[in-house]
């Protein structure tokens, strides 16, 4: 990342700060006089709407989204007490979390509550489905905020991407720190290297970092040489919600259009590294069956039966890396890009922002979309492909629904899927970026293909 010397003191103070906060800045108000807060876009038969999305949703016709598919805040701060949560859910009251979530994020600080989902559910056709991403450590407050607003569980879906870094405290080095007591540095850890990308991702810079090794200084920290306090994060759990059905599956269908997953559009093809499990490619003792699956069985008992022409049937996980600089920062190139410090709310020089096991390597570039937890367009469109139902004659096509839009990634998977959305996005920062985005999605056609 090209270095910024002599920078001033209120851009160093415009860096610690949230940028939910900026919401009051001058340019954020012409945007939102300029669109008009709760007033829809329409962008190619893609709907944007700035404002709150339960206020959105509840100015929206009863039954009339087919699904949702959805990233809420994860609600990633301290740890709530799960007893006074559910007395308010209850009690049908919201539920207030203080502090901020994810990199600090005011937005992150709590899952939306039943009241949001009870929207969500008013709006959704029955027998529409209902998929929100989530965190594996709030996963089952958001469950039960949805289960409250009368949705019904039916699956998760685990997105694999592999690269997270695991958040843990080496408890040897606690407990001597507890002590007071001082380690000795016995080595170095092997070069590691954070690459920065550029926007059109080739490879601009190579910075290294070497760690320091130390012993264990007391007694105490010796039996607790090795032992660490968090996993590493490698996949993020999907919810999936449906409206109940009215009657059966196939009288909610004629009536409604909707409550079946579209089995042969989301299959996985043969070899697709989506599907991480084996792949059974030239083994003569496995055969597929019909459905995609695959078993070895006795040759003398069984006759080989081929696979099915169209893929492998759609698992409950899907394995794709976090999406690329390219991908995230397609049609913002005319946005005012920030640097890395500012977008993760790091000092500039900082040991935090060094290093690259902090997340330095992904944000060290200057970038303009600065969203920091958008999705990739390879597991937000296997969704799409899944939840949407098929075009009825004589009735309205198919929409899908996006309350927490961010920086607008579902409507462009929904764009190269084409199908029609409505995304909502309360920050006028987001906004902003969203609306660069689909648009170039809507002009690229089929931009994001796999």
């Amino acid at each position: 990342m090209a270095r910024h010397e002599g920078k001033t003191e209120a851009r160093k103070s415009q860096q610690a700060g949230d940028r939910a906060t900026q919401a009051s800045r001058g340019s954020d108000r012409g945007l939102a006089s300029s669109v008009g807060e709760m007033t829809p876009e329409d962008i190619s038969g893609h709907r944007l709407i700035l404002g709150d999305c339960r206020e959105a949703m509840a100015a929206m016709p009863e039954n009339s989204i087919d699904a949702i598919v959805c990233d809420p805040p994860y609600g990633m701060s301290a740890e709530p007490d799960a007893a006074e949560v559910l007395s308010h859910w209850l009690a049908g009251d919201d539920y207030h979390h203080g502090g901020g979530g994810f990199m600090g994020k005011k937005w992150d600080s709590f899952v939306p509550g039943p009241s949001v989902w009870r929207e969500a559910a008013r709006v959704l056709k029955p027998g529409g489905w209902c998929i929100a991403f989530s965190s594996t450590r709030t996963s089952d407050l958001l469950g039960i905020a949805m289960r409250l607003a009368k949705l019904e569980r039916r699956d998760t879906c685990s997105w694999i991407y592999y690269s997270g870094f695991p958040k843990s405290l080496a408890l040897d080095k606690a407990i001597d720190s507890k002590h007071g007591a001082e380690r000795e540095v016995i080595g170095t850890g092997g070069h590691c290297g954070v690459f920065a990308h550029s926007g059109g991702g080739t490879l601009q810079d190579f910075k290294g970092y070497t760690a320091t090794i130390s012993a264990p200084a007391t007694e105490d920290a010796r039996r607790f040489a090795g032992y660490g306090t968090a996993l590493k994060p490698s996949h993020e759990p999907a919810l999936i919600f449906r409206k109940p059905l009215i009657g059966t599956y196939a009288e909610n269908a004629l009536q409604w259009g909707t409550g079946g997953l579209n089995i042969d559009r989301a299959r996985f093809a043969y070899g697709d590294q989506a599907w991480p499990g084996p792949q059974e490619i030239g083994d003569p003792d496995r055969f597929r069956g019909t459905d995609g699956g695959a078993f070895v069985a006795a040759l003398d008992k069984h006759e080989p039966r081929a696979g099915h022409n169209l893929g492998r049937w759609p698992a409950n996980i899907y394995a794709t890396p976090k999406a690329s600089t390219a991908e995230r920062n397609a049609g913002c190139e005319q946005l005012t890009a920030i640097t890395g410090a500012e977008a993760t709310n790091r000092t500039e020089g900082s040991a935090g922002f060094e290093n690259p096991r902090a997340g330095a390597g992904r944000t060290a570039d200057q970038v303009a979309n600065f969203h920091p937890t958008l999705k990739p367009q390879a597991v937000l469109r296997y969704f799409v492909r899944l939840v949407t139902p098929p075009a009825i004659p004589g009735k309205p096509p198919p929409v899908i629904l996006d309350p927490f839009a961010g920086s607008g990634s579902l409507a462009c998977a929904a764009a190269a899927e084409r199908v029609a959305s409505i995304s909502i996005e309360i920050d006028p920062d987001y906004y902003r970026i969203a609306r660069a985005r689909i648009e170039h999605a809507t002009r690229q056609g089929d931009l994001f293909a796999m």
